[in-house]
């Protein structure tokens, strides 16, 4: 356990800027104004109302509580959502119409609630939220939802608070690194933009964000009960708190599998781990490949699949049929814009050349990572870094590649939904922050602290700048 005295000063301080910006956040937006947040109230509403978990019921037709409706309408809120010219309900005689609309409700207005998409999650962070759900249950609506959105400050700072003792790992302790790659994290819109509404995603973070610095530890001092256990446990909390939170399994495995291999001292035995390893890799190719085709024309769907996916991330190739769908929504779209930005109901976007900066920044510190891993292949080939190495990209890679394929499966059909986007990334935080810091400590000497002047600068730029938006949008 972490004592409180024990915590660095520059990280109490980090704590405590992403606690105030946090309430800052929860002003600033109105109430059911994030992403699918009417439909994860009306899971907690539902499973403390009607005493039930809404994740194994069957589907219904789509309706929130007669409460939620009532609080939306009146409150000026549903009209709001992605609507630019509206604002939000606020003046006395606003308020009075809505109280006089609940009163009249009736006593069933809470639990009259059938179904929504957010119903397909599984149960563990809505138990989390109905813990203030509860507590101001007597409260009115609004009441309720700024203390569920309030209970999502905790989850927020241990984010922040994993993203150091990773980085701490990491670089040894070092608090210039360690700042580095916090300060990112703490102040990232889109970490903040979740953290102030009632949504899961912060609640996945925050456990993927404590299992990777359980998976740092195990490669790096070694397996331990604890260390498996705790590892174990976070793969199911993740895997209870939402269905992108299973892919934690594949990392943790590999990880594990790593460690069992530096017991194996016979070459044979570990060309045995080799090709066991590859038989699976192979085995999961082939059953994604038979899932994907799904009936079609084998080689013409595994064709459709791998152009999408190749126009998605890179630049079409002279003779490849183009693929709307990627053109319209890829890479940039998704790792950057909406990473970085596209706040509220995703219609509160960065100005054109803030993303325009962004994507080219990306652009450079990716290149930036590729030249540092070639120049230092000796340094990672060591002690076992190599394994850091291809842990963190299974991190990052299984679950993108995951929700894509899954996603994939629809291509070519009317309204396909490529269902990935920027707050996917949330989760691999503390690994954002540690590649800001590697690339700022690869700078020559001289240099280093202008380079993390220069970090800690454009992040606050960013943080200060999606607020400003966010009151414009619904203030101004």
């Amino acid at each position: 356990m972490i004592r409180r005295q024990r915590l660095p000063g520059p990280l109490l301080a980090l704590l405590a800027v992403a606690a105030v910006m946090a309430c800052a956040w929860i002003v600033l937006i109105p109430p059911l104004q994030g992403p699918d947040e009417g439909g994860h109230i009306a899971y907690v509403q539902k499973m403390v109302e009607r005493k039930t978990v809404p994740f194994f019921e069957e589907r219904a037709p789509y309706r929130y509580s007669t409460e939620e409706r009532i609080a939306g309408f009146y409150g000026g809120f549903e009209p709001l959502r992605g609507n630019l010219d509206a604002r939000p309900l606020w003046t006395p005689v606003d308020v009075a119409i809505w109280r006089r609309a609940d009163a009249a409700a009736g006593p069933d207005a809470k639990r009259d609630a059938l179904y929504d998409q957010s119903f397909r999650n599984p149960p563990l962070y809505y138990a989390y939220a109905a813990v203030p759900y509860l507590a101001g249950r007597s409260g009115s609506f609004f009441a309720r939802e700024l203390l569920m959105r309030l209970a999502n400050i905790p989850l927020l700072l241990l984010v922040v608070l994993f993203s150091w003792l990773v980085a701490a790992e990491l670089f040894g302790g070092r608090r210039l690194p360690c700042l580095v790659a916090t300060v990112p994290v703490a102040l990232q819109p889109q970490l903040l933009n979740l953290s102030a509404v009632v949504n899961p995603d912060v609640a996945l973070a925050a456990a993927w964000s404590a299992a990777i610095l359980v998976l740092v530890r195990l490669l790096k001092r070694g397996p331990t009960r604890g260390r498996v256990a705790a590892l174990a446990a976070l793969c199911a909390a993740s895997a209870l708190i939402q269905p992108r939170g299973a892919t934690l399994i594949a990392p943790a495995a590999l990880a594990l599998a790593l460690l069992w291999r530096r017991r194996l001292t016979r070459p044979t035995a570990r060309r045995a781990w080799i090709g066991g390893l590859a038989a699976l890799l192979l085995l999961g190719a082939a059953g994604t490949a038979a899932w994907l085709v799904d009936g079609h024309p084998v080689l013409a769907r595994l064709r459709l699949v791998g152009s999408y996916l190749w126009q998605f991330y890179l630049p079409r190739l002279p003779g490849m049929t183009p693929s709307p769908d990627a053109a319209a929504y890829g890479f940039r779209e998704v790792f950057v814009d909406r990473f970085q930005g596209t706040l509220a109901q995703l219609e509160v976007t960065l100005p054109r050349s803030a993303e325009e900066l962004l994507y080219v920044l990306t652009l450079a510190a990716l290149a930036g990572l590729v030249l540092l891993a070639v120049r230092r292949r000796a340094w990672l080939a060591r002690a076992g870094r190599w394994e850091l190495i291809a842990v963190f990209a299974a991190l990052l890679v299984v679950p993108i590649v995951a929700v894509q394929i899954v996603a994939a499966r629809g291509l070519a059909t009317p309204g396909f939904d490529p269902t990935i986007t920027g707050r996917y990334l949330l989760p691999v935080l503390p690994l954002y922050g540690a590649a800001i810091a590697a690339l700022v400590r690869s700078a020559p000497a001289r240099l280093v602290p202008v380079a993390a002047g220069a970090v800690v600068g454009g992040a606050l730029v960013l943080q200060l700048g999606s607020a400003g938006l966010l009151l414009a949008r619904f203030y101004g």
